[in-house]
């Protein structure tokens, strides 16, 4: 059994060494017909790339306007920035500038160190919540 395996083994070996050798050969340098289909081939690859690309873009914006639509028929604030009619940048709101913050969430306006656990001397309602035995 054991001289079986031993000329099994080795034909194995021989044949993985074949195949090694072969995949380390060199192969010749492309033609110049070749290297022109590359270039194409890569060319409109990318051009194709540029043109998904754009439309994925429109249609996220387009799916954008029409959630944003449908939120604000609703009646509901979506909080995102309605287009200036003119076209030009709109002018900042003086509230916020100006010290008062009604436009900011009022955990922006706590001061900080108030907000999470505070440590005390008394349990916790969670340490009694299971019956004792």
């Amino acid at each position: 059994m054991a001289g079986c395996w031993r000329g099994t083994g080795a034909a194995l070996l021989c044949g993985l060494y074949a195949v090694s050798v072969g995949a380390l050969a060199k192969l010749p340098p492309p033609t110049p017909e070749e290297v022109a289909a590359q270039q194409a081939r890569s060319a409109a690859q990318s051009r194709n790339e540029e043109e998904q690309k754009q439309a994925l873009a429109a249609a996220q914006d387009r799916i954008a306007r029409q959630y944003l639509a449908g939120q604000r028929a609703k009646g509901v604030s979506t909080g995102a920035p309605q287009a200036p009619s003119g076209g030009g940048v709109a002018p900042a709101s003086g509230s916020a500038g100006a010290g008062g913050s009604a436009a900011l969430p009022d955990k922006a306006t706590r001061p900080s160190g108030s907000d999470g656990p505070h440590g005390g001397t008394s349990q916790s309602a969670e340490a009694h919540s299971a019956p004792s035995h």
